[in-house]
């Protein structure tokens, strides 16, 4: 019996031995843990792609990388591959580096899609926005770049591709750019711009012209203030610098003036402001429900009427005779209990909320050009246009965040009572404006029309797709020959 029980001892595990196989299997568990995350987190930073790779170098503000259908927070770091979608939200860019073929700065609401090339490369799509390109191939290997469909190649170039609703536009800085068609393929080099734009039949119409400082936005003006390994650019550095310089103090001179005129009209307001007669001062304070100090009382505030005599902590008026009763029993019965005076209890402070920013930008409308073609414009239209050339000046408006250059200026023209005429394009999905103060576009022959500029800038997408940030400076101005050439800007 005893032998049986000795040897049942030795075959159940000691307590010991249970301990040692239970951590076993937590360590198996924390290990495979740790596996699947590191698993999870390479497959976001593209630790396991094959082929070609395209390597997160610089990022700011908020972007995502959007792979098999999940969104992630891209960070730097982060390698890509094929199938991946890049965005970058308000204010936000992100800077890639492509190994063996150059690097890429993504500007602000921006998408971009990284597809498979030939020869186990990989190329870049611009869906949306606008990105600047600087290649420097090897083994004369070419970057592909998509806007949209349309397919360029380059080998050396200093370039970007801006895509909007229905409009894409290649700039050419320096190098050579290709743009690869079926039918041809069209050779773009520096100052080169190139126009890509799609009509209601779903065909591409292409204008290639030469580039002019105003169409460069300051996000290309920041790039080329980089350097690029000596290459012969179509603005220089100092160049990029002052017109940036230049169009600050454009911004700064407008808001300044903007300034004098509200503080020149407080003035004259308050100048007009009549005084008011001593009757009129104390019929207000009788309206407003309390009585109107006596003279004598003004000279010895100190005394008061024995009616409105108040107790501390009390609020005058507050407490109410009861029925039945004189003021002397009342008093007799104060006299004989003393009142208990309470000391005010201060209500505590609720917080508030911080006020929400209040965005503003400054807006105006000229005509100046038409003063120099008064001879080419549509007789009986000459009332329409003022001596000065500016049908508003430069006014500042509060606008919310996400509203569009087309949406302060339907505000303006309503609060200004000037007339506005336009038109939604559903091809674009955007509204144009065709007439402003019954000034049309062909009013001054088949060039003219309204544009509009930006900080300095004309962009070369609609106006309502445009979204204003705090202390932006809009002008509308009327071209009459080169498609905006004569006021700096040029469209298709």
């Amino acid at each position: 019996m005893r032998e049986q029980k000795d040897e049942q001892k030795k075959k159940r595990p000691s307590k010991a031995r249970k301990n040692s196989i239970y951590n076993g299997v937590m360590i198996l568990i924390l290990v495979a843990i740790v596996f699947s995350a590191a698993m999870f987190v390479g497959n976001i930073r593209g630790w396991f792609t094959e082929g070609g790779s395209i390597l997160v170098t610089g990022k700011s503000g908020l972007a995502h990388v959007e792979r098999k259908g999940i969104a992630y927070s891209l960070q730097e770091g982060t390698i890509l591959k094929e199938g991946d979608r890049l965005k970058t939200l308000d204010g936000a860019s992100v800077h890639l580096e492509i190994p063996g073929q150059g690097e890429a700065v993504l500007h602000e609401d921006t998408t971009l899609m990284i597809q498979e090339e030939k020869e186990n490369t990989l190329g870049l799509q611009v869906m949306n926005g606008e990105v600047f390109f600087h290649t420097n191939t090897k083994d004369n290997k070419s970057l592909s770049v998509f806007a949209k469909e349309e397919e360029l190649s380059s080998a050396t170039g200093v370039f970007s591709v801006s895509v909007r609703q229905g409009t894409s536009t290649v700039y050419v800085y320096g190098g050579e750019v290709i743009h690869c068609r079926i039918e041809e393929e069209t050779l773009l080099q520096k100052g080169d711009m190139l126009t890509i734009l799609k009509t209601e039949k779903e065909e591409n119409l292409y204008e290639k012209r030469r580039l002019t400082e105003e169409t460069l936005s300051d996000f290309i003006l920041r790039q080329l203030q980089k350097d690029y390994e000596g290459k012969d650019l179509f603005l220089t550095k100092e160049e990029a610098e002052r017109i940036l310089g230049k169009r600050q103090e454009t911004v700064s001179l407008v808001l300044e003036e903007q300034i004098n005129q509200e503080t020149l009209s407080k003035k004259e307001e308050g100048d007009k402001e009549p005084g008011k007669s001593p009757e009129e001062e104390v019929n207000e304070t009788q309206a407003g429900g309390e009585k109107a100090p006596s003279e004598s009382q003004e000279k010895n505030p100190s005394k008061e009427p024995q009616d409105e005599k108040k107790e501390p902590g009390i609020a005058s008026g507050n407490i109410e005779a009861q029925p039945g009763k004189t003021k002397e029993t009342e008093k007799e019965k104060k006299e004989e209990q003393p009142t208990e005076i309470v000391p005010p209890v201060a209500e505590p402070e609720k917080p508030q909320k911080p006020a929400a920013k209040v965005l503003k930008a400054t807006i105006s409308i000229r005509v100046d050009s038409i003063l120099d073609n008064m001879k080419d414009l549509t007789p009986g239209k000459e009332q329409y246009v003022p001596q000065n050339g500016v049908l508003l000046k430069a006014t500042t408006v509060e606008f919310t965040q996400g509203e569009t250059v087309f949406d302060v200026l339907k505000r303006v023209a309503k609060a200004a009572n000037m007339q506005l005429e336009y038109a939604y394009t559903p091809l674009y999905k955007s509204y144009y404006v065709e007439g402003i103060q019954h000034l049309y576009e062909f009013d001054v022959g088949s060039e003219s029309g309204w544009m509009y500029q930006v900080n300095g800038w004309f962009p070369n997408y609609g106006s309502s797709a445009y979204k204003l940030k705090d202390g932006d400076v809009i002008l509308w101005a009327y071209t009459c020959k080169g498609l905006g050439a004569d006021i700096g800007g040029s469209v298709l």
